[in-house]
């Protein structure tokens, strides 16, 4: 298993339609992660993909699948499981992606995949397919019940006639202020944070980019 998200481009013809396939173990950095659930850090992550000349660049489809690990946001149960995501994303020759650039000054370069000397980093290809997959309130399992707010035992786990002689005033009991962290903690991985509008236009292209590629793909296929 590597470190290396870089994949060298030397043995891909620069000729249209070209393609080569890839497949490689690399290991997860630390940094994947949103709120209380994000990629196992050092675990494996196996890339699948195949890598297509085109007229701007190189089209990189696949998969990716890596092991998610996290907390149940009710429970604080540990939740661990295999997630596997599709990659499509184009990246950019030097010539095209400047061109790109120039035609809107607005444009931030770090969205946009593009090609290096003869190679491509698939990495931040491999985030964005993970992340967003990413449940933003991680649950053990759909009906679980959080934990008692006087003894903090899992509700799922004591008898369904669980009670206490007394219960605390709102607000009082020992998980109001956990609650109260949790939901500051979780505030900045909201629909609105900086982090998740930063993926919605490279998700939309993306998007855009599979229903070119694989659907001139299957085109080219009728029409021979």
């Amino acid at each position: 298993m590597v470190r290396d998200f870089v994949v060298n481009l030397h043995d891909l013809p620069r000729q249209e339609g070209a393609h080569i396939h890839i497949e490689r173990d690399v290991e997860a950095p630390g940094d994947m992660r949103v709120g209380m659930i994000g990629v196992k850090p050092g675990s494996q992550l196996h890339l699948d993909v195949d890598l297509t000349s085109a007229s701007e660049g190189v089209y990189v489809s696949g998969t990716v699948t890596g092991q998610i690990q996290g907390e149940c946001a009710r429970c604080l149960s540990d939740i661990s499981y295999s997630d596997t995501q599709p990659l499509g994303e184009l990246a950019y020759y030097p010539e095209r992606l400047k061109a790109i650039l120039a035609d809107d000054e607005e444009n931030d370069p770090s969205d946009y995949a593009h090609i290096s000397g003869e190679t491509v980093d698939v990495e931040p290809m491999v985030r964005d397919a993970l992340l967003v997959a990413l449940p933003l309130t991680p649950l053990c399992q759909p009906e679980c019940k959080g934990l008692c707010p006087v003894c903090g035992l899992r509700l799922d786990d004591l008898p369904a006639d669980h009670h206490h002689a007394a219960t605390p005033a709102a607000g009082d009991d020992i998980f109001s202020e956990l609650e109260r962290a949790l939901l500051a903690d979780s505030a900045p991985e909201s629909v609105g944070s900086p982090q998740s509008a930063s993926t919605e236009p490279r998700a939309q292209r993306r998007q855009h980019q599979q229903e070119q590629y694989v659907h001139g793909s299957a085109q080219e296929g009728d029409q021979q």
